[in-house]
């Protein structure tokens, strides 16, 4: 509810991408639809601001934790991510939730110029994860930086090279390790 499907092409699920915006699960949805865009973070900076990407991937969008991470590399190329200052990648919560406080604030911190990528790999909130099947956060996680690590260090020289960063919440800090 409230979730529309994105038009900036930044964004998981617009026009273009490789990700359907119904595949990408209720958070997923929330994810892309939600944050500030360029326009309105110029407007608080006080300076021009690019388009924040945000890919994301949900349980849907592909069969496999692999596959997922494969899309979201996907989307970090359609995107030209890699012209950006950062790549942050989210191993989410359980649902797949990215706290959008925090994208927020990375989005505000920034200026615009990173990339936000997150998969979603279940439909349990964190704490049933936890107590019924650690491992597959584990696996989800380790596959979605594996991926962004591999896109990152593979790009052809001289083109730039966005620095990575990592952040977690929840059983997203347990995906994370």
């Amino acid at each position: 509810p409230g979730a529309r499907p994105p038009s900036a092409p930044e964004r998981s699920g617009s026009p273009g991408s490789v990700v359907d915006f119904g595949d990408l699960g209720l958070q997923g949805r929330r994810f892309v639809s939600g944050g500030l865009d360029g326009e309105r973070l110029g407007d608080l900076l006080g300076e021009n601001a690019p388009e924040p990407i945000r890919a994301y991937a949900g349980l849907e969008s592909a069969p496999t934790d692999d596959e997922r991470s494969a899309l979201v590399v996907e989307e970090l190329e359609r995107t030209r991510a890699w012209e950006r200052e950062s790549v942050v990648i989210v191993p989410t919560t359980g649902t797949g939730w990215i706290n959008p406080h925090a994208a927020q604030a990375i989005e505000l911190l920034s200026g615009g110029d990173v990339a936000i990528v997150g998969t979603q790999y279940s439909y349990l909130p964190s704490w049933i994860s936890f107590l019924a099947d650690r491992e597959k956060a584990e696996a989800a996680g380790r596959s979605l930086i594996e991926a962004v690590v591999t896109w990152r260090d593979s790009l052809p020289p001289g083109r730039p090279q966005p620095k990575l960063y990592v952040y977690g919440e929840s059983l997203g800090t347990r995906a994370g390790e």
